[in-house]
C-alpha cells in the first residue's frame, strides 16, 4: 500500500507533447530521465495511483518528457495535466533544486528592454507550466512576459537586472 508520508513531491505534469503518449514532467529535481520500469505517483479521485515508466528523455533544465506504460493516446493523457507527481522518497538520489537556481530567485530584478529602456520590476514568476512567464508592473498594469532564451540578452547579477530584446510591439498587445 503506497502512503503519501513515503513519497516525495518532484513536480508537476505540464502539456502532453506530440501523438504517441508523452506528457512534459516539471519537476523540482535535477532529473534528465527516469528509468523504464521505475513508477511515478499521482493522486486520482484521492488514491494514490502508481505508473510505470515506459520511457523518458530530457526535455530541459526543468523537464522532462515521459511516455507512462499503457497510455498511448494524447486524449488519455488529459487527466494528468496539472497532476503532481510524486516518487518514492528512498529513491531519490537528487536533491531538489535550492530556490536560488530557480526562476524565482529573479524576483526583484530591474527588467529592461533594448529599444524600450526600463520597464518594470520583476513581481513574480509563473513557472508551473513549460513557458515560464515574469509578472512585471508596466505603466500601472500587470504585464506578462515570457522568460525565453531567446529574449533575454543577458543577466546582471550584481545590479540584479534582466536585460530583454522584445520583438517591436510585443508591449503594445
Amino acid at each position: 500500500m503506497l502512503e503519501k508520508g513515503k513519497l516525495t513531491r518532484i513536480g508537476r505534469f505540464g502539456k502532453t507533447h506530440g501523438v504517441k503518449g508523452e506528457i512534459t514532467l516539471v519537476t523540482d529535481f535535477q532529473l534528465s530521465e527516469m528509468d523504464a520500469n521505475t513508477y511515478i505517483v499521482c493522486e486520482i479521485d484521492g488514491l494514490l495511483v502508481p505508473f510505470f515508466i515506459e520511457d523518458s528523455r530530457s526535455r530541459s533544465a526543468h523537464s522532462i518528457l515521459v511516455k507512462l506504460e499503457r497510455i498511448d493516446t494524447t486524449e488519455s493523457l488529459r487527466p494528468f495535466i496539472n497532476k503532481e507527481v510524486y516518487y518514492p522518497s528512498e529513491k531519490l538520489t537528487t536533491p531538489p533544486q535550492e530556490e536560488d537556481s530557480s526562476w524565482q530567485a529573479l524576483k526583484g530584478f530591474e527588467v529592461s528592454d533594448r529599444q524600450l529602456g526600463k520597464i518594470g520590476t520583476l513581481e513574480d514568476v509563473d513557472d508551473s507550466t513549460l513557458n515560464v512567464l515574469m509578472k512585471v508592473r508596466y505603466k500601472g498594469e500587470e504585464l506578462l512576459l515570457p522568460l525565453a532564451e531567446d529574449l533575454i540578452e543577458r543577466f546582471d547579477m550584481e545590479k540584479r537586472e534582466i536585460h530583454l530584446n522584445l520583438p517591436t510591439g510585443m508591449l503594445d498587445l
